[in-house]
Order: structure tokens, then sequence, then C-alpha cells
């Protein structure tokens, strides 16, 4: 029966009222319906709607058939036109019949059928339809088989069937395949073209088969929801926004399947994707250039991976997150962001792993989570086993072979004379009594050392390359201490952070004589009581690293030469003395909402350069800065929002400005040097600053009008400031310049700094050059012990009283003194004469003033030499019966006491 004549256009806003439902998310209005035109050796047809077995007639384009499983109903060979509900609607049939052959174009809804059986739609064309198949309510079987569908909204929708067969078939459509609360479906070999956001959705279903397809350049490639024990197998998905996603589904399989580079995008760029899905296997599939995760199981407890290939991807290749009981077994896991990290999981067995340039991260809040696994020595990296021992207790490590280092509950473990490489961690402590690590090599690691709750840790005399996002990782514990390693390189993976050295929450913490190169931070340490860092040469590095939230900080006699100098944050109790700083792209030192602050004898070069930053940025209370250098950079200080602080005897060159005050209470500027070459001297927007005794040379005084609160003079007869735009005379003195002629130094008339503010008191002539040069003796330092008797001493050394920085001199056990090259940096070559020598060095200034001297012992083992023998005897002669004493006792030994000699 002929349901509707044939409509060759319809209003745009058209929706047949049974479809107005939820099935357009989006608001789009449906496109207008196209005139349709028979494909070749195909006839034009009217809409057909076939309502029970009984219409199954010619009139409705069955073309032959008896509807039986030998003889089905045939409807083929038409060019079907739209119509009201569908182009072809089908509903209400038990008989056996098949679609094939037939086109429908431009229809807003092309084939729908609903509450059959036994149906069939083969080799049939959708083309510029807005949904391709509905499919409801049946049981099936029904078999779409080799059709070309390209639709806007909707491919195919299965809704409540039993025993679908999706095969062969190609699609372009919104959302191309859709099964939804309809059990042992098959999904198998479609292919999809452009404009799919989502190829194949599966939700509220069992038992559902997906084999064979081949998805590329979609949002999600395969998606299931509450799909309990469905089978994913054998399918091709690249470059999708997700290639598989799983959610709240139990016992599914997912075998054989290939899963490659999806891209970073909304959708995360994972491979294959569990969440909240138990007991699922995953075996055999190659998961490969994924820009996030390879295979990620979250809150997805007894998983079983065995035998995957996971390699190239931008995150971890394997994620455990929350999934405890997980077997991996026969996996091979390389050149990942991470290989297969465990994270807040527990009870993970690891069996015959295959690791290359990627090895086994432990993480997580319990201690359950690191010592509850079973890692077989015979996972490998690189041939090289994985040592894990869950219960450690005292363990000693030296020259041993290993490709990974896991370590947990140990009462004291040594590491020394190791080789770790292209491993995601090269040990791993968890939870100990005190670790020491020494002599040791990492190299090509995500993270070189990696310590969690250690009480003693040390770390000496290693050497750490090409490591990143950290090259060592503290985090816990009562002390570390870090000294003698050379930290070189960090290569960022998949995080934003490239750490040289990262310590947090110890509670004391010591840095020193280290070499942290080449990384985005180099040493950042925060939340800890105490923290010493000294002699350090971190250098090369985009920051040179933060200390905050901490106590009791030194920071002292380090070369910090970086794109950013040094942050202190959120600190009280702080030392910074004697650094060497540069940082053209940043601050030099940048100290931070920090109290109880003493910066001394620091030399600050180019800070701020190319950026316009100042050398020195502080924000401080209760502070004292002293005898600084800042040069070449656009400002020598920032001092904001600070109380009580007293800024004496600096030398201040900037390009834009000398010294920029804003927001202050009871601040002293005072016998400072401040050259600005095309700027201001000193800009003040600030109450609570007296500013006196300072050489102030510059273009003009200060940038803005007057202000309230600043005071320029210590009043007469101290006297104000030396101002290089001065051009009064001195014929007067006395507190109002009038008793003439008598000249004292003093102006007799005020300097306008600007507006209403004055020097009342400017000085004719600058401060002379009478403050002692600094020097900071950073090689040898105090006891230091050296294996060779050559040795090179050096430090840095600075003067702040304007005449500039001489010479250096150097002296061994008193002798003479020797002229050391450079300037504020500085050295010297030395040769050690005695097992213990006192090393001085001491800074002279262009004005003849010398630092004080300063000193420190040097150590060097000298070659064990024979004692020197003297003894007397008692009788000096005598006979065969006589007895004779000896007395040793002036015998003498260079290398021990003599009461060590027998």
């Amino acid at each position: 029966m002929l349901v509707a004549a044939v409509v060759l256009a319809a209003p745009a806003t058209a929706v047949p009222s049974d479809l107005a439902d939820d099935r357009l998310p989006w608001g789009e209005t449906p496109p207008a319906k196209l005139a349709r035109n028979a494909e070749p050796n195909q006839v034009p047809h009217d809409p057909i709607l076939i309502d029970g077995d009984a219409n199954f007639t010619a009139a409705n384009g069955v073309t032959r058939g008896s509807g039986t499983a030998s003889d089905p109903y045939v409807v083929e060979g038409w060019s079907v036109a739209s119509g009201t509900e569908a182009a072809i609607y089908v509903r209400n049939t038990r008989a056996h019949f098949e679609v094939r052959n037939v086109s429908i174009a431009g229809a807003y809804n092309a084939v729908r059928l609903e509450n059959i059986t036994n149906g069939r739609v083969d080799e049939s064309v959708l083309v510029d339809v807005g949904y391709g198949f509905d499919i409801r309510d049946s049981a099936g079987p029904i078999t779409l088989d080799g059709n070309q569908i390209q639709a806007r909204f909707e491919g195919v929708r299965i809704s409540h069937v039993q025993a679908a067969n999706v095969s062969r078939n190609n699609l372009s459509a919104l959302l191309a395949i859709i099964v939804e609360w309809s059990n042992a479906t098959l999904v198998e070999a479609n292919s999809f073209e452009s404009g799919v956001a989502d190829a194949i959705s599966v939700s509220e279903s069992e038992d559902a088969r997906i084999v064979a397809n081949n998805v590329s350049a979609v949002e999600e490639g395969i998606s299931l929801v509450r799909a309990h024990r469905a089978r994913i197998e054998a399918n091709i998905l690249i470059a999708n926004g997700m290639g598989m996603f799983v959610r709240d589904s139990r016992a599914v399989v997912v075998r054989g399947n290939t899963i490659s580079a999806s891209p970073p995008s909304d959708y995360r760029g994972d491979g294959l994707r569990f969440l909240d899905s138990p007991d699922a296997v995953i075996t055999e599939n190659v998961v490969t250039s994924n820009s996030a995760e390879g295979i990620l199981l979250r809150a997805s407890p007894g998983a079983n991976v065995h035998a995957n290939v996971v390699t190239g991807n931008g995150r971890e290749g394997i994620l455990l997150d929350h999934s405890d009981g997980a077997s991996l077994a026969n996996n091979t896991v390389s050149h990942n962001g991470w290989g297969i990290h465990s994270a807040a999981s527990r009870n993970a067995t690891l069996t015959g792993n295959l690791f290359v340039n990627n090895g086994i991260l432990l993480d997580g809040d319990l201690i359950e989570h690191y010592s509850t696994h079973v890692i077989a020595e015979d996972n490998s990296v690189e041939g090289l086993p994985i040592y894990y021992d869950p219960h450690c207790g005292n363990l000693q490590i030296d020259r041993v072979a290993l490709g990974q280092l896991l370590l947990v509950n140990c009462d004291s473990l040594e590491v020394r004379n190791v080789t770790l490489s292209r491993t995601d961690v090269g040990i791993e402590a968890m939870q100990a009594g005190r670790v020491t690590v020494q002599d040791t090599k990492f190299q090509d690691l995500a993270i070189g050392a990696l310590v969690r709750n250690v009480q003693a840790f040390e770390f000496r005399n290693n050497t750490v390359l090409r490591s990143g996002p950290a090259g060592l990782l503290v985090s816990g514990g009562s002390w570390a201490n870090v000294t003698g390693n050379t930290v070189d390189g960090c290569v960022p993976v998949a995080y934003d952070q490239c750490d040289g050295v990262d310590i947090q929450g110890v509670a004391e913490v010591v840095v020193a004589d280290n070499s942290i190169h080449g990384n985005r931070d180099g040493l950042s340490v925060a939340d800890a009581r105490s923290v010493t860092v000294l002699r350090n040469n971190i250098s090369g590095n985009g920051l040179g690293g933060v200390i905050g939230l901490s106590g009791n900080v030194r920071l002292e006699g380090n070369v910090l030469e970086n794109t950013i100098g040094y942050i202190v944050s959120q600190a009280a109790n702080v030392s910074i003395r004697g650094n060497r700083v540069r940082g053209q792209g940043g601050v030099g030192l940048e100290i931070y909402l920090v109290t109880n602050l003493t910066m001394e004898g620091n030399a600050i070069l180019e800070a701020g350069s190319t950026t316009g930053r100042p050398g020195i940025y502080a924000e401080v209370t209760n502070a004292t800065i002293r005898r600084n250098s800042v040069s070449s950079s656009p400002e020598g200080l920032q001092l904001y929002n600070s109380r009580n602080v007293l800024v004496e005897e600096n030398d201040f060159v900037g390009d834009q400005g000398g010294a920029f005050f804003l927001g202050l209470t009871n601040v002293t500027f005072a016998r400072n040097s401040v050259t600005s070459s095309a700027g201001y001297a000193i800009c003040s927007v600030s109450v609570g600053l007296s500013v006196y005794h300072n050489n102030l040379r510059s273009t003009v005084p200060t940038c803005f009008g007057a202000t309230t609160g600043v005071t320029w003079d210590a009043g007469y007869p101290d006297g104000g400031n030396y101002w290089s735009l001065y051009t009064g005379s001195d014929n007067c003195s006395g507190p109002a310049q009038d008793v003439c002629p008598d000249p004292d130094g003093i102006g007799d008339m005020p300097f306008p700094v600007k507006g209403t503010d004055v020097d009342r008191y400017p000085l004719m002539m600058a401060r002379p050059d009478t403050a002692a040069p600094t020097v900071y003796l950073a090689h040898p330092y105090a006891d230091e012990m050296f294996e060779s008797p050559n040795i090179l001493a050096s430090g840095i050394a600075l003067d702040t009283g304007g005449s500039g920085l001489a010479r250096v001199e150097v002296r061994l056990n008193g002798g003479p003194w020797l002229v050391a090259s450079g300037g504020s940096s500085w050295s010297r070559a030395l040769t050690l004469d005695r097992q213990v020598n006192l090393v001085e060095a001491r800074a002279w200034d262009i004005s003849g003033n010398p630092s004080e001297v300063q000193a420190a012992t040097a150590h060097i083992p000298l070659p064990n030499t024979a004692p020197a023998a003297a003894f007397t005897t008692t009788p000096t002669q005598g006979g065969l019966t006589t007895i004779f004493s000896f007395d040793a006792s002036t015998s003498t030994d260079r290398d021990d006491p003599t009461s060590a000699l027998l």
C-alpha cells in the first residue's frame, strides 16, 4: 500500500512529530529534503511502509520471495523517496525479509525497523539523510550488511534489539553506530569516513562483539558504557580523539586491536581508557603513539593486561589508577612518557614485562600502595632485572647491574657504584630509616632518584644526566643532604615540570657543592624547617629555583646564572650572602613575603636585561640589604610593601632607574651608590622612607611627583645625598645655610627632588669610598677534603663603595699573598703541601680598602710513610748476661700519633 505521494521539497522546519525527541541535542534544524535521483539500474519508488507480514506486497516494493528463511521477501532495486515517518518503514513483522540495492537521498529518516524479526538491509545507499537506520524494539536476528550510509546526525541506532549484526558498512555521520539496551550485537568490519564524532557507541547492553572495524580521525573510536562482557577484537583505531573508552562495564575483553596516534584533544588523546570497569582482559593489542595514556585503568580492579605492545605514548604506557589486583604480564613497554605507573593501587602482579626506555613507577598515599605488589625479577629494562623488595630491612648494593631499583620499608639502604639508565625511575625508595646513594650514575631517566618519607637521606657524588621531570625528587622525612652531585640536562616529557633537584616536606635540608645545569628549575625546596644551600653552581637553567614555605634559610656562596636568577618566597629567618647571580630573562633575586632577612655581599649582573625586571625585588619585613652589587639591570632594586628595612652600602647600577619604592613603613636607604644612565635615581611612591648619604647619579632625580612621609636628608650637620644633577654652590653653613662665608660641604640651596620634595642639605661631593670590599671563599670550604694536592681556590668578590674592585689575593699556609685571576668571580690554583692546609683570601678596592680575610682549611691524605724510629738503651753497653732496656718513646710518625706506634 502506498502511503504518500512523492515529496520533492519540504520546509526546513518540518520535523515529523514522532521524532521531535532528544535526538537533536545540538538544537539543529534538519535540512530540507532533496529531490530523489534514481541510481543506475534503480527505479524511483514512493515511500514504503510495511506494517505487519500481510503488507509485504508488490505495491510496497516487494519484488520476490515468500517470507521464509530460504525464500525471504526481497525489496530490491528502488530509489525510494522520503516519507512522513521514514523513506522505508517496516514494523510488526515476523516474516523473513531483505531490503537490498536500494537508494535513499535527502530523507530526514531513511530506514526505520520496529518490532520485527528476521530482517536484513544489504548493499544499499543512503545519501544526505538526517538519520540512516533506526532499529528498535525487535527480537532479531537483524542484519545491516555492506551499506553506504551518509547521515547528518546518526548513521545506525539500535535500541532494545536482540542479536543485531552491523557488518561491512561504510558510514559518515556525526554519531555513526549507536547500540543501546541491546544484547548480543555484532559490529564487524565497518569503516568510517570524515565528519564522524563518535564511531561506535554501546551502552546499557550485554555480550556485544565489536570486531575488525577500521576507525580513524573521529572524536571517540569505540565507547562502551554499562556494556558488560563485551568483546572488542581486531579493530584498527587510528588518530582518534580517544581510541577506546569503557565505563561502568564488567568483564570486557579487548584483544588484538591496533590503537594509535590519538592526538591532543578535549578527549585527552588516550589510546584505551577504562573507568569503573572491573575484571577487564586487555591482551595482544598494539597501543602506540597516542598523545596521552596508552592504556588507562581507573577504579577498575582485577584487570588482566597481558602480551600487549605499548610504545611511544605521550604519558603513561599503562596507568593503574585506584585499580587493585591487576595482573600485568609479558607486555612490551617502550618509549612512553612513563612505562607502567601504579597510582594508589594495591596487589598488582607484574611478571615478564620487557621495558625499553621505560620502567615501573609506584605512587600513592598509603604504604600499601607500595608494599603489596609482586614484581618479579624477570621484569627487565633492556635486559637488566628490576629489583623490588617491599620489606628490604638492611640492604647494601654495590656494583650490581640493575635495570631499576624499587625498595620499601628499608631500615638502612646503601647504594654505591651503580649505573641506571633508560628507565622511568632509577631508584625509588619509600618509607625508610636511612638511605645513602653515592658514586652512582643516573642517565636518560624520567626521575633519577625518587625518595619518599625517608628519615635520613644522603645523596653524594652522583651524576644525573638528561633526566626529567626531575633529576632528584625527595618528599617527606627528617633530614636530607645533597652534596657534590652533578645534575645536568633535564629532558621534559609529558608534564610541564622539569626540576634538577626538588625537595618537599623534609625538615632539615642541606644542598652543597653541586653542579645543577640545563633544567627548567634548578633547585626547589619547600616546606622545610631548615634549608642550607651552599657553594652550588646552579646555572644554565630556566629558573635557578625556589625556596618557599620554609624557615632558617641560608643561601650562600652559590653561582646562580640562569634565565631567571632565584626566588625565596614565604620564608622566615633568611640569610642570602655571597652569591653571584645572573638572570637576563627575569629578576636576579626575588624575595617575596620574607620575614627577618639578611641579604649581604651578593653580586647581581644583567638581571632583567631582556625583560625590564630589576636586579632585586623584595617584599620583606625586618630586613637588612647591605653591600650588594647590582649592575647592568633596568632597575637595581624594587622594594614593595615592606617594613623595618635597612638598605645600606649597596651599589645599584640600572639602565632605567636605580631604586623603586612603594608601600613602605620605616625603611632607611643610606650610604648607597646609585647610577642610572637613562632614568631616575630613586622612584618613591611611598611613605615611611628615609633617604640620606647616598651617591645618586642619574639624568632625572625621581620619577613621580611629591610624596608624603619621605625624608631626603639626615638633618644638619649630617647632610643629605650627593646628587649628580645638583648645580648649587657651597659658601655658607648652619641649619639655615646662613652663616657666610663658611663652606661646610653642603649646598647652600636645597635640591628640588620633585614637586615639593627637597633634599635640604645636598652634599657637594660624592661620599668617598671608605667601605671595605667583600670577599667570599667558596672553595675550599671549612675542612674540605681533596684527593689531589692541586686545587683551585675560588669564590666571589665585590665592592659596593663606589671605587670598584681592584684585586683578590690568596695565600697558602701563611705564605706570600698571590693575586687571583678574575674579578667578581675569582680563582687561583694552589698546591697543597701538608695534610691540613690553611687557605686565606682577601680583596682590595681601588680606594685601597681591604676586605676582611676569609679562611678555610683544606685536607689532603698524604702517602703513608714509615715512622722515624728513635730509641735509647740502658745500659749503653754490657755482656752476654746483661739485660738491656729499650725506650722508643721519642719515635715519630707523620701520619699517625705516637700512641699508634707498636
